[in-house]
C-alpha cells in the first residue's frame, strides 16, 4: 500500500477545486460559519458603507453561501457563484431568497451572471486559482460583471499564511477526519490533505480529497489587477484591519474598476516603483494603515 505521506510524486491539480464536491458537507458543518463575522467586519470597515441600499453585489466563489445571507440580511442584492454544484446547493438552502450560479471565476458571463457595484471574493478563495494567468483571467471576468467604478475586495494567503497550515484532526457522533497540510516554496502551492469519515445510516462513507493553494506575490496581484483594467486602492494585513497585531498571514486588497485610459495612466505610473512603495488611495480605516512590504 502507498504511504499517504507521500504526496510529492501525486499528479498535478487540473482544477482548482474540484475537490470541494466530496469536502461540502464537510466544510459546512465544521468550518463554514467560523469566519463570518470576521469577514463582515472587514467588508464593513472596506466597502459596506460605500454601497447604496439595494446594491448589487457578486460575492465570487461563495461557498455554502453564509456570506452571501449575511449581505442580503444588510440590504443588498447579493448573487453568489461558485465552481462547485454542492456549494451552490448549501447556498441555496442557507440563504433560498439570493441569487446563486454555479460558475467558474474565470469564466464569468455578465449575460448570465449580471452587473454589480461590487465583487467581493472571502475566505482566501482565489487561493485555490493554480497559476498567475488564472488570477489574471479571473480578474478579467469580474471586471466584466462590474460597473463603472466598481469595487473589488478580496484576500489571499501569503507564504507566511500557507507555511503556517497545521495538521488537525476531529471526531464526533456524526463525522470523522484528519487534515495533513503542506507547502512547497519551489511550487509556491500549498496541499491540504483531507480524509474524513461521515455517517450515513448504519454504515460510514469515506472521503478523500485534496485541496490546492496557491502563493502569489504582491507585484503579480498588482500587475494582474491593473493589466485587468483595476486600481489597487489598498492593502492591509487582515488581523491589523481587526485590531490585533499584524500576522503577514493574510492580506486583503481594495481595488476599483477604471476605465481604460485611466487604467493605462496608472500602469504607466506605477511600473516606475516597487509594489510596497505605491501610494494607496483609499480612505483608511479608522486608526489602521495599510501594510506596505
Amino acid at each position: 500500500m502507498a504511504d499517504p505521506r507521500a504526496v510529492d510524486n501525486a499528479p498535478p491539480p487540473q482544477h482548482t477545486n474540484l475537490g470541494y464536491e466530496e469536502f461540502a458537507w464537510f466544510y459546512e458543518r465544521y468550518w463554514a460559519s467560523d469566519a463570518l463575522r470576521w469577514e463582515l467586519s472587514v467588508l464593513e470597515r472596506l466597502i459596506l458603507t460605500r454601497l447604496q441600499p439595494g446594491a448589487a453585489v457578486l460575492d465570487v466563489c461563495c461557498g455554502s453561501g453564509h456570506l452571501v445571507k449575511a449581505l442580503a440580511q444588510r440590504g443588498l442584492s447579493v448573487t453568489g457563484i461558485d465552481l462547485s454544484p454542492a456549494m451552490v446547493e448549501l447556498g441555496h438552502r442557507n440563504a433560498p431568497l439570493a441569487t446563486f450560479h454555479v460558475a467558474d471565476v474565470r469564466d464569468l458571463d455578465p449575460d448570465t451572471v449580471g452587473a454589480f457595484a461590487a465583487a467581493v471574493s472571502m475566505y482566501d478563495s482565489l487561493n485555490h486559482l493554480l497559476s498567475v494567468e488564472d488570477l489574471r483571467r479571473a480578474f478579467t471576468a469580474i471586471s466584466g460583471c462590474l460597473g463603472e467604478d466598481g469595487w473589488l475586495v478580496f484576500d489571499l494567503n501569503t507564504m507566511v499564511g500557507l507555511e503556517a497550515w497545521g495538521a488537525m484532526s476531529r471526531a464526533d457522533d456524526e463525522a470523522a477526519f484528519i487534515v495533513e497540510p503542506r507547502f512547497d516554496l519551489a511550487s509556491r502551492r500549498g496541499e491540504f490533505r483531507f480524509v474524513g469519515f461521515r455517517r450515513d445510516g448504519l454504515t460510514w462513507r469515506r472521503v478523500d480529497t485534496r485541496l490546492h493553494q496557491t502563493w502569489f506575490e504582491d507585484d503579480d496581484i498588482h500587475d494582474a489587477l491593473v493589466a485587468t483594467g483595476f486600481e489597487p486602492v489598498s492593502q492591509f494585513d487582515r488581523a491589523e484591519l481587526l485590531g490585533a497585531e499584524p500576522t503577514g498571514k493574510k492580506t486583503v486588497y481594495l481595488a476599483r474598476k477604471v476605465l481604460d485610459s485611466e487604467s493605462e495612466a496608472k500602469a504607466h505610473r506605477g511600473s516606475e516603483v516597487p509594489f510596497g512603495a505605491r501610494t494607496f488611495l483609499a480612505e483608511r480605516p479608522p486608526d489602521r494603515h495599510p501594510v506596505r512590504r
